[in-house]
């Protein structure tokens, strides 16, 4: 079993693959508008917010960024895989 984490732009095609995936899943739970605190990925960049993904096995699990004040805006993990438990 092999887990990574990695800095990395929010705009590379990983991040940008689990941050899509993130706003599909959210969308279809009631979490309103209003209640959601997640940067946009120009946000990100602008602020220069660390932004990591994980990988299991070599592929995309989780991604999330962070402030300079610690402060975790947001970590999304992989739902669709059956090793989520290993990384959550």
């Amino acid at each position: 079993m092999s887990i990574t984490i990695s800095e990395e732009r929010p705009d590379s095609a990983d991040a940008m693959q689990l941050i899509t995936e993130l706003d599909a899943y959210l969308a279809g739970h009631p979490y309103p508008q209003e209640c959601r605190h997640a940067f946009s990925v120009d946000k990100l960049l602008r602020e220069g917010v660390a932004f990591f993904v994980a990988r299991y096995e070599g592929k995309p699990a989780g991604c999330g960024g962070l402030k300079l004040f610690g402060k975790v805006l947001d970590f999304n993990v992989d739902r669709l895989s059956e090793n989520t438990k290993t990384i959550r």
